[in-house]
């Protein structure tokens, strides 16, 4: 049996503090971004660390849930989805931004969210959308399946945490969320045929990630094993694929098999879970340990909200580091 941690929440009301000061904040900050819509200023780094400071005062509640969330996702679970937020009632009553900064609190006082590139939003709207001419859309930018994955298996430093908020869901029965525990995937997979083999040249061999077009900062490629120590696993087949062109060398018949037998083993192990979110659900996972992916889905209108967040003390180290 596949069991997905539950947190239910009696819903969240706002005090009347926290939405003057979303509304203040926003004012004359808003900016647009071509394609995505109104970025919230409180997605800047002064943004955040205001928000921050009003939560601490105004809406302690959400740090207790963001405790509680760490923990259950540092279970063997590696996952939880939590329900009954009430953001979505919120959205009604106060408006969309007062929404995305509870979103954002929330997932601020889990972990430290990271920005996506040359836009620096941390709140990356998940929908079908146009792309750049001659850029390749990526899975959240176009409808239809995304086949399992880790988020920024293309960076050198992939986050530990991943959040995917509902605004709006798919009404066309699509877009069920899937969860493979990888833990229990590589202990089931050592023990076949060859998956040992497998694991093992996982470990020991570099693969070739090639950076999508949306990430694209300089630097096409980087490389890196798919099994680890940290993270348990780097994966994302269109990335591998792609890398296979750009480093022919890590693309010998040993890369294309190894790569191809883990993701068939992956696809079809048995504590693959699917399940449709609600509006207002969110779901939080380990994101070096669990893969990851949605169904096929035709609905242009299903609006999900992505952030990624690195643990606190990682992201310190990271800044002294560079």
């Amino acid at each position: 049996m596949n069991l997905l941690p539950i947190l239910t929440t009696i819903g969240f009301s706002p005090s009347s503090t926290f939405v003057e000061f979303v509304h203040t904040y926003q004012g004359p900050r808003e900016t647009a971004v071509p394609g995505l819509g109104p970025r919230l200023p409180l997605e800047s780094p002064d943004g955040q660390a205001a928000l921050a400071d009003v939560v601490q005062h105004a809406a302690p509640q959400l740090l207790e849930l963001a405790e509680a969330i760490r923990g259950i996702v540092a279970t063997n679970a590696g996952a939880v989805l939590v329900k009954g937020l009430g953001f979505e009632r919120t959205a009604a009553v106060n408006g969309d931004a007062v929404r995305d900064a509870l979103v954002l609190a929330l997932t601020s006082a889990i972990g430290e969210p990271t920005d996506h590139c040359a836009d620096k939003r941390v709140m990356w709207p998940v929908h079908s959308r146009p792309v750049a001419a001659g850029n390749q859309a990526t899975f959240s930018e176009s409808l239809g399946e995304a086949p399992l994955h880790t988020d920024s298996a293309f960076s050198r430093h992939p986050e530990r945490y991943n959040a995917l908020y509902v605004v709006r869901q798919s009404r066309c029965g699509g877009g069920q969320t899937v969860v493979v525990n990888g833990p229990r995937f590589l202990r089931d997979f050592a023990k076949t045929s060859q998956g040992a083999d497998c694991i093992r040249f996982l470990r020991e061999s570099d693969y070739a990630f090639r950076v999508p077009d949306a990430f694209f900062t300089g630097q096409r490629f980087i490389t890196g094993k798919i099994l680890a120590e940290e993270p348990m696993i780097r994966f994302r087949h269109d990335c591998i694929e792609r890398g296979f062109d750009l480093r022919p060398d890590l693309a010998t018949k040993e890369h294309r098999f190894n790569y191809s037998l883990f993701r068939d083993a992956a696809e079809a192990h048995a504590s693959r879970t699917e399940f449709l979110m609600a509006d207002g659900e969110m779901i939080v996972y380990d994101n070096t340990r669990l893969l990851h992916g949605r169904t096929d889905f035709q609905d242009p209108v299903r609006h999900l909200v992505r952030v990624r967040m690195h643990e606190r003390k990682h992201a310190e180290a990271l800044r002294l580091a560079s």
